[in-house]
């Protein structure tokens, strides 16, 4: 027993060489982590030639439901529909929406002076889930007749 214990004080340097050694200093993250949760779809809305007006919105319509944003109403509680505006000059120019909707989107903007807009969001998916889609969608003054 004498002679175990002497090996092993023996061995103890070794060991912890070997045990460093063993040890990896490298903190990226394996590269099939998948992200957390995101947003489906991430919608820029602007006019082309100046702010928005105040009666601008935002109608989604998804498979959950619809939702609605108002400009003249921007702390209405929304689940799938977060908007924030692009202020210049303390005027909205531009909508900054993140769409929660897990899936496809009907998105219908509606505005004084502008044509109605309508858009078909398609989503994306790949092993991780929910891909966030960017649309950039732009209000033009109705046609001429």
């Amino acid at each position: 027993m004498a002679f175990l214990i002497r090996v092993s004080r023996c061995s103890l340097p070794l060991l912890a060489l070997v045990a460093l050694a063993g040890c990896s200093a490298d903190k990226d993250p394996p590269s099939n982590e998948c992200p957390g949760p995101q947003a489906t779809f991430d919608v820029r809305i602007f006019a082309m030639d100046g702010p928005l007006p105040d009666d601008t919105r935002v109608d989604v319509m998804f498979s959950s439901g619809e939702e609605v944003y108002r400009l003249d109403q921007p702390e209405a509680p929304l689940e799938a529909v977060r908007c924030s505006r692009e202020l210049e000059a303390d005027l909205p120019v531009a909508l900054e929406c993140a769409l929660w909707t897990n899936g496809p989107a009907s998105v219908t903007v509606t505005a004084t002076g502008y044509a109605d807009l309508q858009q078909e969001l398609v989503h994306e998916h790949d092993e991780c889930g929910i891909k966030t889609v960017s649309a950039e969608l732009e209000l033009m003054p109705p046609p001429v007749e």
